[in-house]
Order: structure tokens, then C-alpha cells, then sequence
């Protein structure tokens, strides 16, 4: 009878064993991405870039060849890929460079309420680890750099922008 309890004994182990293995597998590290490459280096983190170059980018037609000149004797050359009236207040140009490989530049102009305009805007690249940001502070536009995993993009409606009138 000792031998049959040992025999059961073993068996139960045995079919037990394989769920006994799995419960404490361990659990994979922590997966980091690997950082990319930056395809802005050479521009400075922060520079004032002029709101009547920038509104020009909203008179190009599909197809146009745009240069946008930028510091150190850098520019952004591109061809219009798209011109995208969003909503009746939001107008996009979408822009494919040439010099800077596999990068976009969306640009928006969105008219408020009150007839004023703003224009925001990103040049980026899936790619790469950072991009460029446009951005208004008081009267004056900035390009701004970031690092990509920072940056979510999105074109706000008017109504949906901080500090305007009805929020």
C-alpha cells in the first residue's frame, strides 16, 4: 500500500509540475527603446522665426517648392504635399522636405472668434529623436526643439485652445 501512495505521491507532482514552472517564470525587464538619431542638431534649442515667412506658407499651392530659411545658413526645402481647410476656422499645409529626409512640416492657421490668427506647427520625423516645434508667445512666433517622445502632435480647434474667451 506504501508503494501505491508513493506511486499517486508521484504522480500528483507530476502533473502539477508544469503549472508549478509557469507561476514562477520571471518577469521580462523594463524594454527601453534605443535612443534615434537627431536630425536637428545643428539648429539652436530655441530661435524667433518672423509670422509673415511663416503666413506665406498658407499661399502655396499642392505641388509648390517652399524654402524656409532657418539659422546658421540652414533651410528647410520641401514640396507641398497637401492644403487641408479642416474646419471653416483651420486651415493645414503639409509640407514633405527634400533636404531633410522622411521629415513633415504641418503648419496650421486657425482664425479665432474675434477675426485674430495663430499658427502652430511641428517639423517631424518618425524616424529621428527630435523635432521642431512652432509656437506663439504674446506677438512673436518661436521655433522651438524637443525630443519626439515628448511631442504629441494635433491641430486643436479654436475653441479648444488655453486662454480664449468661452472656455
Amino acid at each position: 500500500m506504501k508503494t501505491m501512495q508513493k506511486l499517486l505521491f508521484l504522480a500528483l507532482i507530476y502533473q502539477a509540475l508544469p503549472s508549478l514552472l509557469v507561476a514562477q517564470q520571471v518577469k521580462p525587464g523594463k524594454s527601453v527603446a534605443p535612443d534615434k538619431p537627431l536630425i536637428f542638431s545643428r539648429l539652436p534649442d530655441k530661435f524667433e522665426y518672423s509670422a509673415s515667412l511663416l503666413r506665406q506658407l498658407f499661399n502655396a499651392e499642392v505641388n509648390d517648392n517652399i524654402s524656409i530659411p532657418l539659422p546658421g545658413n540652414n533651410s528647410f526645402k520641401g514640396i507641398v504635399n497637401a492644403k487641408i481647410q479642416r474646419d471653416a476656422n483651420v486651415l493645414s499645409v503639409n509640407v514633405f522636405s527634400s533636404n531633410f529626409p522622411g521629415t513633415l512640416l504641418n503648419i496650421s492657421l486657425i482664425t479665432m472668434a474675434d477675426k485674430t490668427e495663430k499658427m502652430i506647427g511641428s517639423f517631424i520625423n518618425p524616424r529621428n529623436g527630435d523635432v521642431l516645434m512652432i509656437e506663439q508667445e504674446k506677438d512673436h512666433y518661436y521655433i522651438r526643439k524637443d525630443l519626439q517622445k515628448f511631442v504629441m502632435t494635433e491641430c486643436p480647434l479654436p475653441g479648444m485652445i488655453e486662454n480664449q474667451p468661452g472656455q
